[in-house]
């Protein structure tokens, strides 16, 4: 009996915990921007990938309304904030930010900062992970 109720508390400690994901994509033209919300019931960790999809122009991206806490990874490199902005060079196959931090109750933006006479589109993956607990 103690064995099965050792193996069962295990088998209930990993069921707790479990996390889910969603894949959104969007193409973001040279002046247009992007809104993502966060509910307060929402356990998140999110990961941003943007891809410029111009051969020939420099895609320059902004973030605001990210938390002040929240950290970023930006080709490897620890960033002090997912907030900022960030340039693309063309060709270059993806630029990988990765948000770390609270996002519970929160909205931010991402918005294309290229001119309309160089324009760049900005290809946006958004990985939502929740963490669910039982």
């Amino acid at each position: 009996m103690k064995k099965f109720l050792a193996v069962f508390l295990l088998l209930l400690s990993t069921l707790a915990f479990t996390q889910t994901h969603t894949v959104e994509s969007y193409k973001i033209k040279s002046g247009e921007s992007y809104t993502i919300s966060f509910s307060q019931n929402e356990d998140v960790e999110i990961a941003l990938i943007v891809t410029n999809l111009s051969v020939a122009n420099i895609l320059d991206i902004a973030i605001v309304g990210a938390p002040e806490d929240a950290k970023a990874i930006l080709d490897g490199v620890e960033l002090d904030s997912l907030n900022g902005h960030f340039s693309f060079l063309p060709n270059r196959p993806y630029l990988k930010l990765k948000g770390h931090g609270d996002f519970k109750g929160t909205e931010f933006k991402i918005a294309n900062m290229s001119t309309r006479k160089h324009p760049a589109t900005a290809l946006l993956k958004i990985v939502k992970f929740r963490k669910n607990r039982l």
